[in-house]
């Protein structure tokens, strides 16, 4: 009963809990792997946790069966959803899954002495705002404090607020569609 309770628990606190029973640097890579990517999906669209969100995550699920099934239209509990939609959802993922490679590349080239999962595992956290830890936060070099710090301001931000307000920064002015162009 205590392994049932405690992989409900840990399974719950990688959402956004922060919350561990149990060492974190004492479970199985299987099990490591699990949390990273749950740590990754992250919470409800509604709550203060980080990752790319639960609706985003069923969004990309139904368009991958949808995709299997050979439909054009990704519906979600018989209602049709936006291909713009589709398409926010897969650039959430995308620049998740590029943010949290580049800042375990990073934190790699940093401090070399920690191994790929536990920097995975670390930088994953941050993007996701879980607050769980596998020791070795303490022991990162200053540079790599300030890193993790920065990715749990951009997770805690979203990764799709930062892209858009970027691209509007970049793109203002060169958009066509901006333009009031009269065809009269």
């Amino acid at each position: 009963i205590d392994k049932i309770y405690n992989a409900f628990f840990i399974s719950i606190s990688c959402r956004s809990l922060g919350f561990n029973t149990l060492p974190i640097g004492a479970l199985s890579n299987a099990t490591l792997l699990i949390m990273i990517i749950l740590m990754s999906i992250g919470t409800a669209s509604g709550s203060t946790g980080g990752g790319i969100k639960l609706s985003t995550f069923h969004i990309l699920i139904k368009s991958a069966w949808a995709t299997i099934k050979n439909k054009r239209q990704v519906s979600v509990a018989n209602r049709a959803v936006s291909f713009d939609l589709v398409n926010k959802s897969y650039v959430v993922l995308l620049f998740t899954i590029f943010m949290i490679l580049a800042g375990t590349v990073v934190l790699s080239i940093t401090d070399p002495e920690f191994s790929f999962l536990e920097i995975l595992f670390e930088v994953t956290s941050a993007c996701g705002t879980v607050g769980l830890s596998m020791g070795i936060s303490p022991f990162l070099s200053t540079l790599g404090k300030f890193i993790l710090v920065v990715f749990m301001y951009i997770g805690r931000i979203t990764v799709l607020t930062l892209v858009i307000s970027i691209a509007r920064k970049v793109f203002n002015g060169y958009s066509l569609a901006q333009t009031n162009l009269s065809l009269n």
